[in-house]
């Protein structure tokens, strides 16, 4: 495909034939689904409570979504059509607001950015090419900022652990999830909280930018990797001369990036990152691997010594609909840091479990305490525990 296949096509109706895709996110928006898919061969699909499905399956009469839904197709009959490689290209192009962004796309074949339109939910745009043609996913995003109150609101003693570790003016914190987990809304409430709370400078280094903070009691300056700076591992680095208090990573990517994060850390500022894994001896083990050896010690020994912090979280759809972020906390205790010292990240699951680590508050006492007050499914809970025995024995508990 070349740039022009995508240059000055646009979904006019009277054009093309095509409704706008402003139609679509306003009203993938006002029923408050979390994503819209759009690929070649099926109708574009949006995920409600969880679950994907087309515009059709929501028009259930008896309820406000399925009148909206109904209403929607009685105007926009386009959205049920099945997508074919002309409107996917005219999706995209609908979509790309700025030339650089076709470009990007035309020359990687991926490219993520975030879409805003006046009065509404902002969409965290991915086009990516699967068999020759654009396919398109709009993430929705919060209007505001989250507040940890917002993405912990079922489980207060993770929030006030979160808010402890926060206060300290240094070490690293890791914040762990799979893809989808909501894992930069927790690094956002995170910013406001420090952003609110204290007069400090923070940095954060994204891709995207998906939350604007504004300044509080201290100074918020958000880069965009791709925009503002050219990966993370040199927004991270370039943080370091800019008197940064606190730096925020959205990813750790690399071995550069994981050594400029644990540098970050070694040299006295607050580092907070982001790290796509499972579990939180999941999450230590990836940053782990990831980090050089150096002189002074070996990767985990480097980790151990700054490590302040794992928080781990996953989301789940809700008894009642809606998503629910479940979500534990592992302060870095002597216990932990000596089974980092001596080498071994393998035994931090048995350690979290028993219970011995102070403060703590295990994934899986998270679930348990979610699915005994019926907030979520228990059998999806089970699903979503590493260790469905600890599961169990937590939700005895309550």
């Amino acid at each position: 495909m070349n740039s022009s296949n995508l240059n000055n096509q646009t979904l006019d109706p009277a054009a093309s034939g095509c409704q706008p895709v402003e139609a679509l996110l306003r009203f993938a928006a006002g029923i408050g689904a979390t994503s819209i898919h759009i690929t070649v061969g099926a109708p574009p699909l949006l995920r409600v409570d969880g679950d994907l499905c087309p515009i059709r399956d929501l028009a259930v009469p008896g309820d406000d979504r399925g009148q909206q839904a109904a209403d929607f197709i009685a105007t926009n009959s386009f959205w049920e059509m099945v997508v074919t490689p002309a409107i996917a290209r005219r999706v995209a192009a609908e979509l790309f607001a700025r030339p650089e962004l076709r470009e990007r796309f035309e020359q990687t074949g991926t490219v993520r950015f975030v879409k805003s339109l006046p009065g509404m939910t902002r969409f965290l745009v991915s086009v990516f090419r699967q068999r020759g043609n654009p396919a398109v996913v709009c993430r929705a995003l919060g209007r505001s900022v989250p507040s940890l109150e917002d993405v912990f609101r079922h489980l207060p003693e993770v929030k006030e652990a979160v808010e402890r570790m926060l206060a300290t003016g240094e070490g690293l914190i890791l914040v762990g999830g799979p893809t989808g987990s909501g894992k930069a809304a927790t690094l956002a409430a995170m910013v406001d909280f420090i952003n609110r709370t204290s007069p400090r400078h923070v940095i954060t280094v994204e891709n995207p930018i998906r939350y604007l903070h504004r300044h509080a009691r201290g100074v918020v300056n958000q880069r965009e990797v791709g925009e503002d700076v050219d990966n993370f591992e040199n927004g991270v680095k370039s943080a370091l001369y800019s008197d940064a208090d606190v730096i925020v990573a959205g990813d750790v990517p690399d071995a550069g990036t994981a050594d400029a994060v644990v540098v970050a850390a070694e040299t006295g500022r607050l580092t907070v990152c982001a790290v796509r894994a499972a579990s939180a001896e999941e999450t230590v083990a990836r940053v782990a691997r990831l980090i050089p050896a150096q002189e002074s010690g070996g990767p985990v020994c480097r980790l151990a010594a700054v490590l302040h912090g794992v928080v781990v979280q996953k989301a789940i759809c809700g008894a009642d609909g809606g998503r629910v972020v479940a979500a534990g906390v592992l302060p870095a205790v002597p216990p932990l840091k000596d089974v980092l010292l001596a080498g071994d990240v393998t035994r931090m699951a048995a350690i979290l479990h028993s219970g011995s680590v102070d403060g703590a508050f295990p994934l899986e006492r998270a679930l348990a305490k979610l699915a005994a007050t019926d907030i979520i499914d228990r059998a999806k809970a089970e699903c979503r525990a590493g260790d469905a025995d600890l599961f169990w024995r937590f939700l005895k508990l309550y």
